[in-house]
């Protein structure tokens, strides 16, 4: 999981640190995406993932209704 304490959100923080990990992930080069599942609900979090570039993958998981799937494309 990642989270940023509530005290600490809207700073920047994760924002750094989600591409910080995604650009460690590219160095890596074993992948060439990531995917994430995040609740409908937490419109900061996506905001915060369409931030960095991710986008709706379009992947309904039927056990998760109340979650989009987001992708990251290296």
């Amino acid at each position: 999981q990642f989270m940023i304490d509530r005290n600490s959100q809207n700073r920047g923080y994760g924002t750094a640190a989600l591409k910080l990990i995604l650009d460690y992930l590219k160095k890596e080069g074993r992948f060439d995406h990531v995917e994430i599942c995040v609740k409908k609900a937490d419109f900061s979090a996506i905001k915060l993932y369409e931030k960095v570039g991710f986008k709706d993958s379009g992947y309904v998981d039927e056990n998760l209704l109340d979650c989009v799937n987001m992708i990251y494309r290296f």
